[in-house]
């Protein structure tokens, strides 16, 4: 292997971790909001079940805060919107990063043309780096140049 293949290889497995790093930070942000969704839609309706009394018993009171406790606490549907929210982000960040994962990946496996994917990750990287943290060639819509 030359140089210029070792480089583009490195690259590319620099660009995976990024990505991949990437990928779960949103994966995780998204599964979080998932929970506070789910929480919220569903413990208005718990407190409330827990307020309602038919009877003035203290042994139901305590029954009736423990259960809200439990479903405060572990409830299960919390894990389920937990995972599809960290599904959800985690494919959401792989696919909009598509073209620089090929790239990265097309790097690693291939042997001859690995150069060829290390320059399109290249450009991809230039492309990011001007478009997205220098805003080179986006729309200013504050701009009062009108």
């Amino acid at each position: 292997m030359n140089k210029w293949t070792i480089v583009s290889k490195v690259a590319g497995a620099i660009a995976l971790c990024g990505i991949g790093y990437d990928a779960n930070k949103s994966a995780v942000r998204r599964a979080r909001e998932n929970v506070k969704i789910g929480i919220a839609d569903r413990l208005p309706d718990a407190f409330l079940k827990s307020r309602r009394l038919d009877e003035t018993s203290y042994i139901t009171s305590k029954l009736k805060d423990k259960v809200f406790q439990e479903d405060v606490d572990g409830a299960l549907s919390d894990k389920f919107n937990a995972i599809t929210g960290y599904l959800g982000g985690l494919f959401d960040q792989v696919i909009s990063n598509i073209i620089p994962l090929g790239c990265a990946i097309g790097t690693l496996v291939t042997n001859k043309a690995s150069k060829f994917f290390g320059i399109g990750l290249g450009l991809c990287g230039i492309k990011y780096l001007l478009s997205d943290v220098f805003d080179f060639g986006r729309v200013k819509h504050f701009d009062n140049d009108s």
